[in-house]
């Protein structure tokens, strides 16, 4: 099989545990970009939040945002798909979330929007190791509950982070009823997205667009909310250090985040003749 597109998750997948992109792993991204072959993140993180690492490929043109929600053609600076939340789906998260000890995250217009106070205490949340990553990327309002009463709505994704995972399972259960597609990432998160929604749906979508067969694209990932895009690949690459129901999933499987597993999954199946 020839393949023509590769799709990275971030975290934990292209990314060390420093939250930085290997020097291995970007020679061999930008050699199959002048190549001729796509290759994109699928990340769970909105449009601003990648800009830093789009940085370092100017020849990247497609990404896909928000575990599926937004999908950006970089070069025309044009959304090839979108979908939000119905607003009083959002809204019963919000009201939810909005007088327990939960850190919300939403992301609209492109952003990941935080409140103040619950930036001041991630390691309550056992988030620590994003705190560069928001302080760079996150837009910081006083109060994300009345950022979005006073927003459009178009809300593609929302993150509710717990102290505990007991308090997350709590929260899972008390949503359950709702038209939502939940999946897990960091240790206490709950990650929130529109009904029928997920990366899987985005690489979809993105390959209508390019008039390309999905059973033509790799895709390589590590964790939960990796499982509906890996399902949909033509081929499924799980990093060593991917949790175990995705590399039981997955096709084949390369070495770890730390020791340039996507350069592997590249080199192995994008590039091979």
């Amino acid at each position: 099989m020839t393949y023509q597109l590769l799709a990275s998750d971030l975290d934990d997948t292209l990314l060390n545990a420093k939250k930085k992109i290997s020097s291995g792993n970007m020679e061999a991204i930008r050699r199959a970009l002048d190549s001729d072959k796509i290759v994109l993140f699928s990340t769970g993180r909105s449009l601003e939040e990648a800009r830093e690492l789009l940085e370092y490929f100017p020849a990247m043109r497609y990404i896909i945002c928000e575990s599926g929600a937004n999908v950006y053609d970089l070069k025309e600076n044009k959304v090839v798909f979108s979908k939000y939340f119905e607003r009083e789906v959002i809204g019963r998260i919000l009201d939810y979330a909005r007088p327990r000890d939960i850190m919300t995250q939403v992301m609209m217009d492109g952003y990941a929007i935080l409140s103040e106070r619950h930036v001041c205490r991630l390691d309550h949340y056992k988030i620590t190791q994003y705190k560069k990553h928001f302080e760079k990327t996150a837009k910081v309002v006083p109060d994300v509950f009345e950022y979005c009463a006073h927003s459009d709505w178009k809300i593609g994704k929302c993150c509710l982070y717990h102290p505990s995972v007991e308090a997350r399972e709590e929260t899972k259960k008390a949503l359950e009823d709702l038209p939502v597609v939940m999946s897990y990432a960091e240790e206490s998160m709950l990650e929130l997205s529109p009904a029928a929604v997920d990366k899987g749906i985005g690489l979809e979508m993105l390959c209508k667009y390019l008039s390309i067969p999905v059973e033509e694209t790799i895709v390589v990932g590590d964790s939960f909310n990796d499982l509906p895009i890996l399902r949909k690949a033509g081929l499924s690459v799980a990093v060593a250090n991917a949790r175990e129901q995705v590399r039981e999933l997955c096709d084949v499987m390369v070495t770890d985040n730390e020791h340039d597993g996507v350069r592997e999954a590249i080199e192995t199946y994008l590039m091979a003749e």
